[in-house]
């Protein structure tokens, strides 16, 4: 009986003693009702949890591991280096900046002086070009040029008997020969008709305003028939609202009877189509 007690109590100090050493190994974490079999790995980074959120990645500069001291200082350079532009001297921003290109020579004269080559395709000097097209027409028709205009003027006796507005056989010689000089070019045309202040009353033509408008009518038929886009023309009545001169006399009323073509020349190629 006595070595029986003694052999458990043996026993039971063998076993009381293995479990000491045991916890002192491997200690249990507060709450969590078990022991951790895995040794603490302060290297690595924590898991996410169950929510899925995560601390904010590190930024490595030139290591295999994050530093914080290295981040830190990188972050004050940044700062400081953001600081030294806000409040750098104007001088200084502006010796950072690179020079301009020189302009082309293409667009300078041949003298240097800096003038542009487009000068010369001004509305104002394409305007009097196209006008010296027309100056061979004699005294038939009248050639001047307003900004970026060109207005042909032919006397209504010239083109129409009085008080019609079918064209004469002088009249469709004359828009013949206009024809050759506006067909190869794309601007804008404006026939404008005018008279005098005489009222004119006929079953045809009841006012001034039907008559002029039938007469540039008349001019623009011609034109077309000769060749001119239809999309280039226009025909205006305007009456006697616009006389050059007084009607008080018989030349001054001639003078205001009258066609005139505007060409327009285009602002851009789109209205040129």
């Amino acid at each position: 009986m006595v070595d029986l007690m003694t052999l458990l109590l043996t026993l039971f100090v063998l076993l009381a003693a293995y479990a000491y050493q045991h916890k002192a190994q491997n200690p249990i974490e507060p709450g969590s009702g078990m022991q951790s079999n895995q040794p603490a790995n302060t290297d690595r980074p924590a898991a996410s949890d169950a929510t899925g959120d995560t601390d904010p990645p590190e930024i490595i500069i030139g290591g295999d591991k994050p530093n914080p001291d290295a981040r830190t200082a990188s972050g004050d350079a940044l700062i400081g280096e953001r600081h030294e532009q806000l409040f750098a001297e104007p001088g200084d921003a502006e010796s950072h900046q690179e020079a301009p290109e020189p302009t082309s020579g293409a667009a300078m004269d041949s003298d240097g002086s800096g003038a542009s080559a487009q000068g010369q395709n001004h509305p104002g000097e394409q305007a009097r070009a196209l006008a010296g097209q027309f100056e061979d027409m004699g005294d038939d028709v009248e050639v001047s040029t307003i900004a970026d205009r060109v207005q042909l003027r032919v006397k209504d006796n010239i083109l129409f008997p009085t008080g019609e507005a079918g064209l004469s056989g002088a009249g469709r010689h004359l828009l013949a020969r206009l024809a050759e000089r506006l067909e190869g070019s794309d601007y804008r045309i404006t026939v404008e008709g005018h008279t005098d202040n005489r009222p004119i009353q006929t079953w045809r033509y009841p006012s001034n305003w039907e008559l002029s408008a039938a007469r540039a009518a008349s001019v623009v038929r011609e034109l077309i028939d000769a060749g001119i886009r239809p999309r280039r023309l226009h025909a205006v009545g305007l009456a006697d609202t616009q006389p050059i001169t007084g009607n008080d006399t018989a030349t001054g009323r001639a003078e205001n009877r009258r066609v005139d073509l505007v060409l327009e020349l285009p602002a851009n190629e789109e209205d040129a189509r």
